[in-house]
């Protein structure tokens, strides 16, 4: 059985016995450009300190944050990939009653059903082409401790409108709102409610370098949020979470301002020619996206995710279905987008899948 999250190579080479090489991976959405060599090389420097600890406090990885994203130092804290944040926030927080935006990423309900109290569920509409309507939400969390969603959401690729989420907020004191914005990266900054977080008590913001730098083998992520909330997270969080791999690379990408604005402008192209491919597809509906992925509905009767997977699979073509996503059904899958000749092949195996 393969497992529910996107980027199983492995498994899948050992149940298809596949050769890894001739895999392409549109599960896990990961840049697709190669890793730029300075940061390869920081890598191989860091090889040098592996007898020494990390500097516990990451006094210039923070700094280098700080400096990309416009927050100060005393506003960060850094972790073993977003996922680490995920599972130590309901510990801090401890919410009696939690909301949790749906479908989005498994690991918030399964983080907050380990270390807090009752869980609600707001569902994102098809019919509203999965947007937040943000009256019917701000009813739907009345009586929440914490509020939980992801803006580029996973899997729909959906940003969530700043002014009228910031707004929202701030009416709410009382919640804590935890924004994941593990895709924001792609997108411009300005869309963002990082730099926000420092100056609110009840809004918290994740980013991970992992997607965005194509750096999930090490692991890295960031949160914000004020300086109180930082100190309450430090008191719960494990020393070390980051190693020196993942410090020296974590630099060197965060420096490297071309490979930043490369990365948005191959994506924003491939996501444009990729849409325009699906869209001409019969049987299937693309939604648009902000992301670096599109979610897709399968519209063709008889076919669903489970039945694309069985014939894309052998043929080396990895994809994401949805189905185990609160909220969706097995109608649904999502796509990585990655570079020109990947892509084609997508298309021309979903062509013949398809019928």
């Amino acid at each position: 059985m393969i497992s529910g999250h996107g980027g199983n190579v492995f498994q899948v080479t050992r149940q298809y016995h596949l050769p890894e090489e001739s895999i392409l991976d549109f599960s896990a959405s990961i840049n697709p450009l190669p890793i730029p060599k300075t940061a390869i090389q920081a890598t191989e420097k860091a090889l040098e300190k592996l007898r020494d600890y990390p500097d516990i406090a990451y006094t210039e990885l923070l700094t280098v944050i700080g400096e990309r994203y416009g927050i100060l130092a005393k506003n960060l804290l850094v972790g073993n990939g977003s996922t680490e944040h995920i599972y130590l926030l309901p510990q801090v927080l401890k919410p009696k009653k939690a909301c949790i935006v749906v479908p989005s990423y498994n690991d918030y309900t399964e983080s907050f059903r380990r270390f807090s109290g009752e869980i609600s569920f707001y569902f994102l509409k098809k019919e509203n082409g999965f947007h937040l309507d943000f009256d019917e939400f701000e009813t739907a969390i009345a009586g929440c401790d914490v509020v939980v969603l992801g803006s580029p959401n996973n899997p729909t690729g959906i940003a969530v409108k700043k002014a009228p989420l910031l707004d929202l907020i701030k009416r709410k004191p009382e919640t804590m709102f935890v924004v994941d914005e593990a895709f924001m990266d792609f997108l411009d900054d300005k869309v963002s409610i990082a730099k926000e977080s420092t100056e609110l008590e009840n809004l918290i913001v994740l980013r991970s370098l992992t997607k965005f730098y194509g750096i999930p083998g090490l692991r890295l992520g960031i949160l914000s949020t004020s300086e109180k909330n930082i100190a309450s997270l430090k008191k719960v969080q494990e020393p070390w979470t980051v190693n020196c791999f993942a410090e020296a690379i974590g630099i060197e990408l965060l420096k490297d301002v071309e490979f930043q604005q490369k990365t948005r402008e191959t994506i924003r192209l491939e996501r444009e020619w990729l849409y325009l491919q699906l869209s001409a597809l019969k049987g299937i509906t693309p939604l648009p996206s902000d992301a670096n992925f599109i979610f897709i509905k399968i519209e063709k009767e008889g076919m669903d995710s489970e039945k694309l997977w069985d014939k894309l699979t052998p043929l080396g073509i990895l994809i994401r279905r949805c189905g185990n996503f609160r909220g969706l059904d097995a109608s649904y899958f999502r796509i990585a987008i990655r570079l020109r000749k990947d892509n084609e092949a997508l298309i021309n195996a979903l062509r013949k899948a398809l019928g």
